[in-house]
């Protein structure tokens, strides 16, 4: 935190540039595009008709979108350059099917006629009725395929997946010679384009929405579920897999609950560092299946491979709060031993285990004197003053994980350290305590603090009746 002031000391416009992209990070989060700035999209008009196409009955809207782009300046001043522009897309319901979003986007001038843009808009079925394209005019844009239920889901450019495009519409496919044997059964084509993902079927902006759709609508432990957890890890098997959809699995498919822990070891097993998603997700799975095997194993594979380098931290923290299947005793020991050791060395640098994973730990296992030693001996100034950071992780962010003597302790150390006139800390590093102190302490101390350390608490807030 000291840090932090020190990078805006003396550049006032540093620090408003800094809060002001953190504003736009934020609120634009569904259309920053890093350098590029923010990009947002809201739908201004709209036009829709229901048809039918080669015997099925649809509902197709066109979309006019304004588009605008904001990028922070920074030269003599601090301003923003937006820059507007206007865009058609389409959604289409088909059968009564969950609708499809954001389908043949084109750059459209502001007076566009929607009427014209529906006109253009075209859509065929196979024969068999299982897939369709749309496009525009004579040109197919995407191709989309249907199960027996649920949303339609695209194949990106899998009609084309000896080619470079990474687009359907950069293909110039015509609609009158599509050749539809090239798609296998969509029950097959779910499995080829969810796990492979290697044909862009994610260019759609919708698609990654639709797929989860459909397969939160099919019934817990069906075949596409299998296909997912044998080609663990990949994106949509980990967005699928939340823990109420694997408990349900794993109440109805044995099968499954064994493919899953043979997937899942192995990934543990692989991961090649701590901020590798599989490793966490892959751990996080296990804790959810709660099964005695999958658990002594990850635990073991764990241990060997990411204790000594101070790896899997809340997994551990998990594997200590459960009393009914609880770590072996040689894990056990060794890990609250560690654990112990960095309560107790707080300020020596430990690689095994985090010092957050560490106070966690001793906090499950109630190893109350420790902890007590941990916050007299690092809750004071010139403690603070060096490392505030990982101190106020485990204590003030991290309070309501104590038990009520130890907060009381908290409070108390914190309460003395914010007293001193002195005590070196940055405007930040009081801010930060005065907010925690002041649902917990009377008005009287917190006003005598905020007197005391007005120039760095100007904007702080008294609670309401001081």
């Amino acid at each position: 935190m000291s840090s932090f002031k020190y990078l805006f000391k003396g550049n006032s416009k540093l620090l408003v540039m800094f809060f002001f992209m953190s504003f736009i990070a934020i609120n634009c989060q569904n259309g920053c595009g890093g350098c590029n700035g923010c990009t947002t999209s809201v739908i201004v008009d709209q036009e829709s008709r229901t048809q039918k196409a080669d015997g099925i009955q649809i509902e197709v809207t066109a979309n006019k979108n304004r588009v605008t782009n904001r990028k922070l300046r920074i030269n003599e001043d601090i301003h923003i350059d937006k820059t507007i522009w206007f865009t058609v897309d389409y959604y289409l319901e088909v059968d009564s099917r969950p609708e499809i979003k954001n389908i043949c986007e084109f750059d459209a001038p502001e007076n566009v006629d929607l009427e014209k843009a529906l006109a253009e808009f075209k859509i065929k079925f196979s024969p068999d009725k299982q897939h369709f394209a749309v496009g525009l005019n004579n040109k197919v844009y995407d191709f989309f395929h249907m199960l027996k239920d649920g949303t339609p889901f695209s194949s990106g450019c899998f009609y084309v997946r000896d080619s470079t495009d990474i687009l359907m519409s950069n293909a110039n496919i015509d609609f009158d010679k599509i050749n539809w044997k090239i798609f296998p059964d969509p029950d097959v084509l779910l499995d080829t384009v969810i796990l492979p993902n290697n044909y862009a079927v994610w260019a759609l902006e919708c698609n990654k929405t639709n797929v989860l759709s459909l397969l939160n609508d099919l019934p817990p432990g069906n075949k596409h579920e299998m296909a997912l957890i044998e080609n663990w890890f990949c994106e949509i098997a980990d967005l699928h897999f939340t823990q109420p959809r694997v408990e349900k699995i794993i109440k109805v498919s044995p099968a499954w609950k064994k493919a899953a822990i043979k997937s899942l070891i192995k990934a543990i097993g692989t991961a090649v560092s701590e901020n590798d998603e599989q490793l966490d997700e892959s751990l996080t799975m296990v804790l959810w299946i709660n099964d005695a095997n999958a658990l002594n194993k990850a635990d073991s594979v764990a241990f060997v491979e990411y204790f000594a380098a101070g790896y899997a931290g809340d997994y551990w923290v998990e594997r200590f709060k459960n009393k009914n299947l609880p770590i072996n005793k040689k894990m056990q020991t060794a890990l609250l031993s560690k654990a112990k050791n960095i309560g107790s060395n707080f300020q020596q640098e430990i690689d095994e285990m985090s010092k957050m994973t560490a106070i966690d730990i001793l906090i499950v296992c109630k190893e109350n004197e420790v902890l007590k030693g941990f916050i007299n001996k690092n809750i004071q100034s010139e403690i603070l003053l060096n490392d505030f950071f990982d101190i106020s992780a485990c204590t003030i962010r991290h309070y309501d994980a104590y038990p009520k003597d130890l907060q009381a302790i908290i409070v108390k150390r914190f309460l003395e350290v914010a007293k001193k006139n002195n005590s070196g800390l940055t405007g930040f590093n009081i801010s930060e305590i005065a907010e925690f102190l002041k649902d917990k302490i009377s008005c009287d101390e917190l006003k005598k603090i905020v007197e005391l350390h007005k120039s760095d608490l100007n904007m702080f807030k008294m609670p309401d009746g001081c």
